[in-house]
């Protein structure tokens, strides 16, 4: 992926790790690594000159209002967390970074990043 093909507000990834477009200006882009506790970011940026071209785009799922979804809480340095089935309670469509409120089984409320969630497929 070169630079002039980044948008803002997307997700890409690098050796399996997502990052989150935050901002692009003329020569710069800011991007924030995600998953080294959970929330927390490693913000970065690069200049068009020494931008890595080893960047993938990284697709994610949308979900609407009362959709289940397999969630697992992204945290690179936890070698696993179990995953659950969450409902989509609320959709924050101007956020590409916290998209999603979920609750699970037991009620528990929180939001979810879209890359923290996979669509079940039956």
């Amino acid at each position: 992926m070169y630079f002039h093909e980044l948008k803002p507000k997307t997700w890409i990834q690098r050796d399996n790790k997502p990052y989150f477009v935050r901002d692009i200006y003329e020569n710069v882009v800011y991007l924030a690594l995600f998953g080294l506790s959970q929330y927390s970011s490693c913000h970065c940026y690069y200049t068009q000159d020494n931008f890595p071209t080893d960047f993938e785009p990284l697709i994610v799922s949308t979900f609407k209002i009362g959709d289940q979804a397999l969630y697992q809480r992204l945290e690179i340095t936890q070698k696993h967390f179990e995953r659950q089935i969450v409902t989509i309670k609320q959709v924050d469509e101007q956020d590409a970074l916290s998209t999603y409120v979920i609750v699970d089984n037991e009620q528990n409320m929180t939001w979810a990043m879209p890359i923290e969630l996979e669509p079940i497929n039956y």
